[in-house]
């Protein structure tokens, strides 16, 4: 197989197509929480670039708890099974069990599923996955069965493609690794070109599935070289292990809006003059004093007098200048940001009824911040959940 038909090839080809989508992804991060999705992979040991303005942030830490509260509940189930009808008279009607007894069932599957999701620690992924759905708008949950366990993939790992109708029909992931953590399969195929290849040098594992004849199909690459398994598995879509997910998908586009790209402009506005407004604060909180030079007043004994000292001289040879007559100045400015922080905690529902820090929230409060996030974010919350 030529190198550009490799899944590395083509996820190469998608990813410069986007890089000024990723770039306004970070802007986005850097107006809210930076280490979301941070510029340019900071590490541990980087320093993490943060606005002048913490708004941003407590946005989205509120409508993050709020969603997630709507959707995962610790005092609740977070979905209802039923039965169809056929199915409800083959159990009454075959293992004599009425619907009571179906009522009872199905009440203890929500429960274990509950419990299985808790111990499954999947809370976290599943609230970082709201938190990149709120500031990039995209993320890709992948379920392991075999170990069960969750893992959250931001937007700068995968590239995808849509048909007309918005339905995902192709995306790839980037995987960067050891070579030693790679499957053995994949370690073996490298070591074919690469005989000498450490086990620490880094690599790439490429992993492209299609939708083609209404099942997912995969291939693999390790960095350029195929690396796909003779009997690949094959996927029909509801048990595809991968969900694409989006907050808002617009007509045409192959990657979703975040909330935060919606109100970009409150965001840049505030960013702008909280930035400004700092080092004139700064400037005012300066004690700066003017000394006749024809005083008999010395300046450096002036400097260095200490609190009820006498020196020699005249009251009016002193002068300290009014810093703080630039507040008014600055009003103007305190009011806009004023306006900018109502428009943005409206957005994000800082404004509206809080949530209970209580362990044990009723269903009927569930029920109405759920509604009030449909009604607020225009279907959002039906699309996500």
């Amino acid at each position: 197989m030529m190198e550009h038909e490799t899944p590395k090839a083509r996820y190469e080809a998608s990813d410069n197509l986007r890089q000024s989508f990723l770039a306004r992804c970070e802007q986005y991060a850097y107006w809210t929480i930076p280490s979301k999705f941070p510029r340019n992979y900071n590490t541990d040991s980087d320093d993490m670039r943060f606005d002048f303005q913490t708004t941003g942030a407590r946005c989205t830490n509120n409508l993050m708890n709020k969603v997630m509260l709507a959707l995962f509940a610790p005092s609740r189930p977070f979905f209802k099974p039923t039965l169809s009808v056929e199915d409800s008279d083959t159990l009454r009607e075959e293992q004599g069990i009425d619907a009571a007894a179906q009522a009872t069932i199905m009440t203890e599957i929500a429960k274990r599923s509950m419990r299985t999701l808790e111990l499954m620690g999947a809370r976290n992924v599943l609230i970082e996955t709201i938190a990149q759905l709120i500031i990039t708008g995209n993320a890709l949950i992948e379920f392991d069965r075999h170990r069960k366990k969750f893992t959250l993939h931001t937007v700068r790992k995968y590239v995808t493609e849509r048909n007309c109708d918005g339905d995902i029909i192709r995306f790839c992931l980037r995987e960067d690794s050891k070579l030693e953590q790679m499957p053995q399969r994949v370690q073996d195929i490298y070591r074919r070109a690469h005989p000498q290849a450490k086990g620490n040098i880094k690599v790439t594992l490429y992993t492209e599935w299609r939708f083609e004849d209404e099942v997912w199909r995969l291939e693999q690459s390790i960095d350029q070289y195929p690396c796909t398994p003779e009997n690949p598995p094959q996927y029909k879509d509801d048990a595809f292990p991968f969900r694409v997910l989006t907050w808002s998908l617009a007509p045409g586009r192959n990657y979703g809006t975040g909330l935060v790209e919606e109100a970009q402009g409150s965001f840049h506005g505030l960013s702008t003059l909280e930035s400004a407004i700092v080092p004139g604060l700064t400037e005012m909180c300066r004690i700066v004093h003017f000394l006749n030079p024809a005083s008999p007043t010395d300046a450096t004994e002036f400097e260095q007098a200490l609190s009820g000292s006498v020196l020699p001289g005249i009251g009016d040879d002193v002068f300290t200048p009014d810093m703080g007559g630039k507040s008014r100045d600055y009003a103007t400015v305190a009011a806009k940001i004023t306006e900018y922080r109502q428009d943005l905690s409206a957005m994000f529902l800082m404004a509206t009824s809080m949530v209970r820090s209580a362990e044990r929230v009723t269903a009927e409060e569930i029920r109405m911040i759920a509604n009030e996030l449909e009604t607020a974010l225009g279907g959002v919350y039906s699309r996500i959940s």
